[in-house]
């Protein structure tokens, strides 16, 4: 059963990020790693699959096959980076095993690494490189960005189910090169805070270009003050953090 995931990071971002390192996602990849060993951020995030979706078409069931590319963190893990290609490949008998509550992630601040002027920080950079999939001509104007997850749960499955399901999805899409083994998913919000004097409706336009590029649906909300603009989007129920291996599973 082939599903498409259609990413809003495509239709988003302003610049072509075939090649980029997303210094943000390098980062939280870091806390990630740290938090939950053997496991990389997955981005866009997505809804974990429950019980509202009897024909098994939502991406995240375990044992699903997928295309993948996965760039490192900046000291350690990984982000597995689905948007471009956005495709997968359930079991038909896809299930969700019962979650598992987890460690969870308070307030992890990342300070963006960017001069207002608009030139990246960080040693290597190149123009075309991006923070949270942000193009620098919008990045300049984050101070920097929380990320705070509740209700952190955890799904796992026995090896030998896993590679069951794996191989009855892979039966279809055989040339997919990647296994989803473990998933971790909790309530995020993201607070993102801009350096003063942004105008309202610039803060609204760039955290909606966050939104979807995190793979979120709410409407931002303004939190902040005249001193210190923030903007917030919270989603609950998001797989975030995956344990990904190759396929067929051995």
């Amino acid at each position: 059963m082939l599903r498409y995931l259609l990413p809003a990071v495509a239709l988003c971002t302003a610049v072509s990020t075939a090649h980029a390192r997303d210094f943000g996602l390098e980062r939280f990849a870091d806390i990630v790693s740290r938090k939950y060993p053997g496991y990389s951020v997955f981005a866009p995030f997505i809804e974990a699959p429950s019980g509202n979706d009897p024909l098994h078409f939502q991406s995240g069931y375990l044992g699903s096959v997928w295309r993948a590319t996965r760039e490192k963190g900046r000291t350690q893990g990984g982000t597995y980076s689905h948007g471009d290609l956005g495709v997968y490949c359930n079991p038909n008998q896809a299930v969700m095993p019962a979650p598992r509550n987890t460690l969870r992630i308070h307030d992890w601040r990342y300070k963006t690494e960017i001069t207002f002027t608009g030139e990246f920080t960080v040693s290597g950079a190149r123009p075309e490189d991006t923070i949270f999939k942000l193009s620098a001509i919008d990045a300049k104007y984050i101070e920097d960005v929380t990320v705070d997850i509740k209700n952190a749960v955890k799904y796992t499955a026995p090896f030998d189910i896993l590679t069951n399901w794996s191989n009855d999805a892979l039966t279809r899409c055989p040339s997919f090169n990647k296994v989803l083994v473990a998933a971790i998913a909790g309530d995020v919000t993201v607070k993102i805070y801009f350096v003063a004097g942004v105008s309202a409706t610039l803060q609204f336009d760039i955290a909606s270009k966050v939104k979807a590029n995190l793979g979120f649906n709410v409407t931002p909300v303004q939190i902040g003050t005249t001193d210190k603009p923030a903007m917030q989007l919270t989603e609950g129920n998001q797989i975030f953090a995956v344990t990904v291996l190759p396929a067929p599973l051995r």
